[in-house]
């Protein structure tokens, strides 16, 4: 269904309750979704004046229908809520209980934390054992150049 224009306008539901600055956002068949001064609604298009009920094509019976439907839907959603809120403390409750695997103890470079980032000192001093070196800079020369010749990059010249 084609969206009236947007414009701002005054409404007043059958019940008596008032919505100033009103832009449609959305109409379905039984109910139509707007924007307002206060924020949003959804108003059931049963509570709006007969003006608005031509404008908007209400049709009783198609009301009807997509209300239950939406009842349906409304009534599933709480359902899965309620059964995700109890899953979750115990969830959270084997989180606690269960022992925290350990993990291995790697030296890590002074700058970044990075296993395979080394302060420039450790290079220099090769405070490093061989098995600790980032292995894209292999244990080199005495001159501080790895086999094919290239020097780490944080290496002073």
């Amino acid at each position: 269904m084609a969206l009236p224009a947007l414009r701002a306008e005054d409404w007043t539901t059958l019940d008596g309750r008032s919505y100033h600055g009103v832009k449609v956002v959305k109409v379905e068949a039984d109910a139509v979704t707007i924007l307002d001064d206060e924020g949003g609604a959804l108003i059931p298009l049963a509570k709006l004046p007969p003006e608005l009920h031509t404008r908007f094509h209400y049709d009783e019976a198609k009301a009807r229908v997509a209300a239950s439907t939406r009842a349906r839907l409304d009534a599933a959603s709480t359902q899965a809520l309620l059964v995700e809120a109890k899953q979750r403390p115990q969830a959270e409750a084997e989180k606690k209980t269960k022992p925290v695997a350990s993990t291995p103890t790697v030296k890590t470079g002074a700058i970044t934390g990075d296993p395979n980032h080394h302060d420039q000192d450790s290079l220099l001093q090769g405070g490093l054992s061989s098995d600790e070196r980032d292995p894209s800079y292999p244990a080199g020369n005495a001159d501080g150049k790895n086999t094919s010749g290239q020097r780490h990059p944080l290496q002073v010249p």
